[in-house]
């Protein structure tokens, strides 16, 4: 019960300071350490993916219980170097290295096309950004 505690807890502060570095927030050498800390792989030169999980269904009506806890498990072991950030329950961020940003796509658009043609009450809407040098730009 205290390791769930402990890696909920966990998981929060490295949601925190994702958000801090994305925002120009990490104000301080002990911020920066405490980023690279959570994260020590972090891509010098990185792109932000959103994807949006619409539904066309009632909640109620749709098959699965969490579909966006769903397609983060899908993700995480297809694409275990991205970083992911939840912004809410629709929306998913992901930090991929500007280096695997090729191959990760092509997972992603076979993801994205087969859940748009397979899955009648979903939808999954993908912005990419451009590539960034250092979490500063």
């Amino acid at each position: 019960m205290y390791q769930n505690i402990l890696f909920h807890q966990e998981t929060i502060l490295q949601t925190r300071f994702l958000e801090k570095a994305l925002n120009g927030q990490l104000n301080s050498a002990e911020d920066t350490e405490l980023f690279h800390t959570y994260f020590p792989q972090f891509p010098e030169s990185f792109c932000l993916i959103l994807l949006r999980l619409n539904t066309t269904q009632q909640i109620s009506e749709t098959p699965y219980s969490d579909p966006l806890l769903l397609l983060q498990t899908y993700l995480q072991s297809e694409l275990p170097t991205a970083c992911q950030l939840q912004l809410n329950q629709n929306d998913l961020l992901l930090i991929v290295s500007e280096e695997a940003l090729d191959h990760q796509m092509k997972t992603l658009e076979y993801l994205i096309d087969n859940v748009n043609r397979e899955e009648p009450g979903y939808e999954i809407v993908c912005v990419t950004s451009k590539c960034y040098d250092h979490l500063e730009s």
